[in-house]
C-alpha cells in the first residue's frame, strides 16, 4: 500500500552498498512534503552491514525532520542479514509501517 503522501525510491541492481545508500539518502532528503519514504529493494540479493546501518541512520534523520522510512523487497543474503541482526524494530518493512495522511 502506498499512501498519497509517500514516495517510492527504487534501487536497481543486485547489490546494495553503503555508497548506493548515499544516493538513496540524497533522493530521500530532497523530497519535500512527503511523510513516508518507501525504499524498494526488490532485486537486491546482497548487501553489507554498512549499507543497512546507513539506512537506519537515514531513517533517524528523516524522523527528526517529521518523515519516516520503510523498506520492501529484501531477499537472499540481504534478507538473512536483516533477520540475523533483528533490524525489524529499527528499519521496518512496508507492511509494518504506519502511514499518516
Amino acid at each position: 500500500m502506498v499512501a498519497r503522501n509517500s514516495i517510492t525510491i527504487r534501487h536497481s541492481g543486485k547489490t546494495l552498498s553503503d555508497s548506493d545508500v548515499d544516493g538513496i539518502s540524497a533522493s530521500a532528503i530532497a523530497t519535500q512534503g512527503t511523510k513516508m519514504i518507501l525504499v524498494d529493494l526488490r532485486g537486491i540479493a546482497e548487501t553489507s552491514t554498512a549499507a543497512l546501518v546507513k539506512l537506519i541512520l537515514l531513517r533517524g534523520r528523516l524522523q527528526k525532520a517529521g518523515h519516516d522510512l520503510c523498506i520492501a523487497g529484501l531477499q537472499g543474503q540481504a534478507e538473512a542479514m536483516y533477520q540475523i541482526y533483528r533490524m525489524m524494530n529499527v528499519l521496518p518493512r512496508v507492511n509494518s509501517c504506519i502511514i499518516f495522511d
